[in-house]
């Protein structure tokens, strides 16, 4: 299916971060950045005249400090706060989380294993190394939030969230796509997670191309089998729109 490039000079391209440009860890802070991503990266946001974003659960600092030194549009925590391909973020007011650390400290020290992520605007569980773990986490969040409609639950792989509502990865490609340099191009989106599902109905709301990594039910046109085959396909892109670069 991918033995052709399909993205073109008037492609945007959006990306996820975990599982779909890197291979997924025990914990957030033990994944592993291919030396060949960012010059990757680089060259097909150069080749697209800007037009490529991350679109991450992660803060934008986090992911330019496994990045570094690339710094493109980027999009972090599922689209609450937002660098635009000039340079600028767009973020909102902190929400006040003091009645969630109350009840994840006692649940972490009565588990050991599960991992708390402290956002800039949220609060992520990771329980990758206990999934048995997984109904008492979300038993744990939904009843901290079940009388505070502000707030959201979002999951993940072997991880939960609580976020302010109304931000999704999917709003996030939308308001990139009203602006330039991605305005008027074609998106194309790449992820790996429940919480992209938002982002592939972005792209088809924008006559765009939809592709999930991994197995699992989806809404995604097309499916890469791995992370592998992600950079396979991002390093053939390149290839194809640096040829018509030079025609």
């Amino acid at each position: 299916m991918y033995e052709k490039p399909i993205l073109s000079t008037q492609s945007a391209l959006f990306l996820d971060f975990d599982g779909t440009l890197v291979d997924l860890a025990e914990e957030p802070c033990s994944i592993q950045v291919p030396a060949f991503l960012c010059q990757l990266l680089n060259d097909i946001n150069e080749q697209l005249s800007g037009s490529l974003a991350i679109i991450s659960g992660r803060q934008i600092e986090v992911l330019d400090h496994f990045l570094k030194p690339l710094k493109i549009a980027t999009a972090g925590v599922h689209g609450i706060e937002r660098r635009c391909s000039k340079g600028l973020i767009h973020g909102v007011k902190y929400p006040k989380y003091d009645f969630l650390f109350k009840a994840c400290i006692k649940l972490i020290e009565a588990f050991p294993s599960l991992v708390l992520e402290q956002k800039i605007m949220s609060l992520a569980l990771h329980f990758r190394k206990a999934p048995e773990l997984e109904k008492l986490c979300r038993d744990v969040f939904e009843n901290a939030i079940k009388n505070k409609p502000e707030f959201t639950l979002i999951s993940g792989k072997y991880v939960i969230e609580i976020m302010p509502n109304g931000f999704s990865k999917g709003a996030a490609i939308l308001d990139y796509m009203k602006e330039k340099p991605f305005m008027g191009r074609t998106p194309v989106f790449i992820g790996d997670d429940l919480t992209d599902e938002t982002g592939f109905e972005a792209v088809h709301c924008c006559n765009g191309i939809s592709i999930k990594v991994g197995s699992g039910q989806t809404n995604a046109q097309h499916r890469f089998n791995n992370v592998a085959e992600v950079h396979k396909w991002l390093l053939l892109n390149s290839d194809f729109l640096k040829k018509k670069d030079n025609n």
